[in-house]
């Protein structure tokens, strides 16, 4: 295993602005998921409370007070309510449901009224189930764990949750129906579906995942190449002094105006110096050489003179 150290100062980089783009993408990513959240919700809940208040602006409160007993479920007053309310959630698409609700003779518990959802066989199975059917007349619904709605009886207002009943899970809007002496007599509510809100969320999931995805494959690619050309003056440098090793006339070619166009110029101006001052030194060499090889011939030459004279003197 190779040591920090042996690692080449490409790999270093690569590795390093790596690291650091993946954790901004990532920490950017969750911000803006969490921030596309927040703001699908806050749509969602401003949606709601528009369509529950515009609702109930057009429920005539006298013509709702009429509405008393089962046998008036058939009245035109219920007719005429419960037609209005489909025609405005037909005209709001991303709206599931349109229901009103009373106060009972219980704190925690309500009593529906009407709603704009009718029977329905909705996935098609033949058999009509409970969250298939329309809410009854005075069904009951319990609302402990729900303060939104309580509050809904003074000012319009919505859940910050997403909250599920036997019909499904909503995230919901209510708003006051109010009478001629500012006295609420029901409240209207209105249901998204927590499956379009959490379709949206996974929409914007998977288009994070997707941007993610191609950043953390393209960009080691990309940052590759990039660095190839940004270190190539660095790698004609390294060339040039390995060069410079076997031969003093190698130069750096690099003609830039920058920080390595700077270190090449210093760097030739050094080579160009060491290669007078060897030639120079070779020079003296060969000057101290040549002095010492005649200074040694003439020694020789001497000493085999006088090896003669001994030579004549010994047989004298």
């Amino acid at each position: 295993m190779k040591k920090i150290k042996d690692i080449s100062f490409k790999t270093k980089i690569i590795v390093v602005v790596e690291f650091f783009v993946f954790s901004i993408a990532i920490t950017l990513g969750f911000l803006s998921y969490t921030s596309y959240k927040s703001l699908i919700r806050q749509a969602s809940e401003t949606k709601l409370i528009s369509v529950a208040s515009s609702t109930a602006s057009v429920i005539d409160p006298e013509k709702l007070v009429l509405i008393q007993e089962e046998k008036d479920t058939m009245s035109e007053n219920y007719l005429e309510i419960r037609k209005n309310l489909q025609k405005i959630k037909n005209a709001n698409p991303a709206v599931d449901d349109i229901y009103l609700m009373k106060k009972s003779a219980y704190e925690n518990i309500l009593n529906f009224i009407l709603n704009a959802s009718e029977t329905e066989d909705k996935n098609g199975n033949g058999i009509i189930e409970e969250d298939e059917e329309e809410v009854k007349f005075e069904e009951e619904y319990e609302i402990s764990s729900l303060p939104e709605i309580k509050k809904s009886f003074e000012n319009p207002t919505t859940d910050k949750e997403i909250n599920c009943d036997k019909w499904g899970c909503w995230l919901s809007g209510y708003a006051p129906i109010k009478n001629n002496n500012d006295e609420t007599i029901a409240i209207v509510g209105v249901d998204i579906s927590a499956k379009q809100i959490l379709d949206y969320e996974f929409q914007i999931r998977k288009e994070l995942f997707l941007t993610l995805g191609i950043i953390f494959l393209i960009f080691p690619v990309f940052l590759f190449f990039f660095l190839q050309y940004l270190l190539k003056p660095i790698s004609k440098i390294i060339n040039g002094i390995n060069g410079f090793k076997k031969n003093l006339k190698n130069r750096i070619e690099i003609n830039e105006n920058n920080e390595f166009g700077l270190i090449a110029k210093n760097f030739n101006q050094m080579a160009l110096d060491l290669e007078i001052l060897y030639t120079q030194m070779g020079e003296k060499v060969r000057e101290k050489t040549k002095t010492l090889i005649e200074i040694a011939r003439k020694a020789l030459e001497e000493k085999t003179r006088y090896e003669a004279l001994l030579i004549v003197w010994a047989k004298a």
